[in-house]
Parts: C-alpha cells; structure tokens; sequence
C-alpha cells in the first residue's frame, strides 16, 4: 500500500510538471503573438488534459484566435475551455 500511495504521488507530480509546462507553452504562444493584449488573458491547465482560457479580450475575433493559439501550441490530447469574454477596451 506504501509503494502505491509513492507511486500515486510521483504520478500525480509528473502530471503537475506537465500541466505547468503546457501552461507556459499557452501562455507565450499567447504573449507572442501580435495584435492581442494578453494581460488580462489567465492559462490554467487540470486534470484531464484540459486547458481553460479566462480573462478579457477586446473583441470575438481575438477570442477566437486566442482559442486557435491554445489548440495549435497544445495539440490534439487536449481540451481547450474557452471562458474568455469580450469587450475590454
């Protein structure tokens, strides 16, 4: 039982590096890319390999390409959560 709880643990920790990782990766595709005010953009990925987008963008076009930027730079294993809304500025 010992070991299980150990190797449940190091999973568990893999999983947060790899969440970590995919969030910076969103993030500076996000930062990066022109023409979107990412200050008020938030990147958090869970469990389950989902990824959710919140925070402010000025219009729906952004939002759209925001949520294009996640999907590319994640990849297909994961779920991208759009909850930003529109009309910051």
């Amino acid at each position: 039982a010992a070991g299980e709880a150990v190797a449940n643990t190091a999973e568990n920790a893999a999983e947060a590096v790899d969440g970590a990782g995919m969030t910076a990766r969103v993030k500076s595709a996000i930062v990066n890319a022109k023409d979107i005010d990412s200050s008020e953009i938030n990147v958090d990925t869970l469990e389950g390999n989902k990824i959710v987008l919140r925070g402010a963008v000025k219009d729906d076009a952004q939002k759209k390409q925001v949520e294009s930027l996640a999907k590319t730079t994640a990849g297909k294993d994961y779920t991208i959560v759009n909850q930003l809304t529109t009309g910051k500025m």
